[in-house]
């Protein structure tokens, strides 16, 4: 086997104080970082994920349960309005993972229940809300969904949705006239605008009053 010979500086005290050539030295790096790269590749690839940690909640007695839902519909109510549908939904959400699941059903709707007659939580108030925050802004159409999908009664979404076809063509003209200021002057501006409103929730024929009552200005 032939050996290697001798480097002249092998044995030189002074060859760790010398500066390696850049021709020499940049590739060395490079390889050394990209082994490095590629060494945490691999153990990020093989790396276990965590093991989440699992919570056991203790059995209560329906009384606790029933108080802690009481103070968790509470808290939300604090903050801000919620029709009763919305706030039974949240609170089974909250308390799904308690033991002895088929009883809280029955424990919400006397919560909510109690909070209603002490009126803290109030449909008709809530109601009252949507229409007098997102009136302004909103037709019909668009509020009656509004209404729906918050679990509000019929009866409750229809009080609502009168009175506000009393102010319809007032709201959308006034919504009108701060998104445009003028009237349409074709019939591809005029589809624009309309589609504007129609998106609001204002019918075509509240759209077709306040194009009418622009032009005749």
């Amino acid at each position: 086997m032939t050996q290697r010979p001798p480097s002249p500086f092998e044995h030189d005290d002074f060859e760790q104080f010398e500066a390696p050539s850049p021709a020499t030295s940049a590739p060395a790096k490079r390889i050394q970082a990209d082994d490095a790269n590629a060494e945490f590749e691999d153990s990020y690839r093989t790396r276990k994920p965590f093991a989440a940690k699992t919570v056991t909640l203790k059995p209560l007695t329906e009384r606790e349960l029933a108080l802690k839902i009481n103070a968790r519909a509470v808290g939300y109510l604090s903050r801000r309005e919620y029709s009763r549908d919305e706030l039974f939904h949240k609170l089974t959400s909250a308390f799904e993972a308690y033991p002895s699941n088929d009883a809280h059903a029955a424990l919400i709707e006397q919560v909510l229940a109690e909070l209603a007659r002490a009126n803290w939580q109030s449909d008709t108030r809530y109601a009252e809300q949507i229409t007098k925050v997102k009136g302004a802004r909103f037709g019909v159409a668009r509020l009656k969904q509004e209404f729906k999908q918050r679990g509000l009664s019929d009866e409750l979404v229809q009080r609502e949705l009168n009175e506000l076809k009393a102010t319809e063509l007032e709201r959308a003209t006034l919504i009108w006239r701060n998104k445009f200021g003028q009237a349409p002057q074709d019939m591809k501006e005029r589809a624009k605008q309309a589609r504007f409103m129609a998106s609001r929730g204002f019918g075509f024929d509240i759209v077709r009053q306040i194009i009418k009552g622009l032009e005749d200005e």
